[in-house]
């Protein structure tokens, strides 16, 4: 099943936390997410802020086609969205799944890779971006990242991810952010998000 990008963008974020989408989704437990202080101390901008967490066994992963996204569903799963009373420049997102096998929890991580590759240099008309993979420090058993720069409607959006998968459990962050995207700070929130879920 695919879902235009379009919808995996901030907005359709938290219309997940707020009303997941099909069956009931097993949860994994708020622990498993980084706290709004461990956020802040990469972000500053968010001390103070909120987390709000929701079961969602089902992972959304951009595919080779650059505009759609894949479904991947899980055993198990839930996704956590940081939020600010501020405008801030940068919205995180955490996804933690347990998948039922392995093989199935490798496919998330292949299919990022493809997706980096396949899409590097974007033209849809009405869409376009460019993909640039980012080196990862060494986590769990397989890890990606990425940055996109997306243009539509004349405006340029940005974000970035971290994929790690250790045995069958995945663990995503998204970062979607109106300026350049600081890597060193990307990645930091990256570890903490991997620690945490492991």
């Amino acid at each position: 099943m695919n879902r235009v990008v379009g919808l995996v963008a901030a907005g359709a974020l938290g219309a997940v936390l707020l009303t997941p989408s099909g069956p009931a989704h097993a949860a994994v437990p708020d622990s498993a997410f980084p706290s709004v202080g461990q956020v802040a101390k990469v972000y500053p901008a968010f001390a103070g802020g909120t987390r709000q967490t929701a079961p969602e066994s089902t992972l959304f992963l951009t595919n080779t086609r650059c505009i759609t996204s894949s479904m991947l569903a899980a055993k198990s799963g839930s996704v956590a969205m940081y939020s600010h009373t501020e405008q801030t420049p940068q919205t995180p997102t955490v996804w933690v799944v347990n998948f039922a096998t392995k093989k199935k929890a490798q496919q998330a991580v292949t299919l990022s890779r493809k997706f980096a590759r396949a899409c590097a240099d974007f033209d849809g008309g009405e869409v376009a971006m460019k993909v640039a993979k980012m080196s990862t420090p060494k986590l769990g058993d397989d890890r990606f990242a990425y940055r996109r720069s997306t243009i539509s409607g004349g405006s340029t959006t940005r974000d970035a991810q971290l994929i790690v998968r250790k045995g069958r459990k995945v663990v995503v962050l998204n970062l979607y952010s109106t300026s350049k995207i600081n890597a060193t700070k990307f990645l930091a929130l990256g570890k903490v998000a991997y620690k945490r879920a492991t």
